[in-house]
């Protein structure tokens, strides 16, 4: 009957959609099992000093191509020129209580605290930064860099900006979280999260040492250092991108120009042909 169609169809809806469930949660499972590998992959390379440099090179390519930095991003000025004036956004900034900078240098840095889409441009957002000095600013995507990724060397510059270990063991279960760090201490960013009591906050696990202990930090107290090799890495992916591209082109200049002799020798011969043609016509005629 219709009814009973009508049940079977519903509980294989449900077991159907019950499989889903659990393949998508046994998937999200393999996900995080997978990081949290790669971390420690990343945590033992950093204690013998061989870091993955293609995986350095990737992720800090994918930091420099992210189209809109989210709440909470370490960023630095490198284009001071794409400040924007501050009372042409006023009114989508108006919730943020800030003091206004007119000079801005390059490198200066800051933490992104609020973004809307540009009153002219609604496929771009603007940016407001908070520049250590409590002062903000406007910019452009174009005008800020973010510093930190997943795999990047630090120095710890302000011992003040750290957190209290045992108030992000719930956080990070499965990390030694120690309280003893030094200015000047060297570490790797494993992970980059929110904190738990404000999402627009962004905190940094940084592993110091052999022992794969780690620290809970406050962007403002952590400086970007070179992985080392990366920079030599870097250089020669660039010079081999550059030749493969001139390759290409190279290439598809001359399938170009190939086909644009093709097609000129077939039009001749064509001309050729139909000249013949009609010589033999008038000839036949006369």
């Amino acid at each position: 009957s219709k009814a009973t169609v009508s049940v079977l169809n519903c509980r294989l809806t449900a077991r159907a959609m019950a499989t889903i469930e659990g393949l998508q949660a046994e998937n999200a499972a393999l996900k995080d099992a997978n990081a949290k590998l790669e971390r420690t992959i990343m945590m033992l390379r950093f204690a013998s000093n061989k870091p993955d440099l293609e995986s350095a090179y990737t992720r800090r390519k994918a930091l420099g191509e992210e189209a809109s930095p989210c709440l909470g991003t370490r960023v630095k000025v490198v284009h001071p020129g794409c400040k924007y004036a501050p009372k042409d956004f006023a009114s989508m900034f108006e919730d943020t209580k800030m003091e206004y900078t007119d000079r801005v240098e390059e490198g200066r840095m800051g933490f992104v605290v609020a973004k809307a889409p540009h009153f002219k441009k609604t496929t771009q957002d603007v940016f407001l930064i908070k520049f250590d000095n409590n002062k903000g600013a406007v910019f452009s995507r174009k005008g800020i860099e973010p510093i930190f990724y997943e795999g990047a060397y630090v120095t710890v510059a302000n011992t003040g900006c750290k957190y209290l270990g045992q108030d992000f063991s719930a956080q990070f279960p499965e990390y030694t979280l120690i309280d003893n760090v030094r200015q000047d201490d060297r570490g790797v960013i494993v992970k980059i999260d929110q904190h738990y009591k404000n999402s627009a906050v962004k905190v940094y696990l940084v592993a110091l040492n052999t022992q794969l202990e780690c620290v809970v930090m406050n962007g403002k107290g952590l400086v970007l250092r070179d992985v080392p090799g990366l920079a030599a890495y870097t250089a020669k992916k660039a010079k081999d991108e550059a030749e493969a591209k001139a390759k290409d082109e190279a290439e598809a200049k001359k399938a170009k120009d190939e086909a644009e002799a093709k097609a000129k020798d077939e039009a001749e011969a064509k001309a050729k042909d139909e000249a013949e043609a009609k010589a033999k016509d008038e000839a036949e005629a006369k």
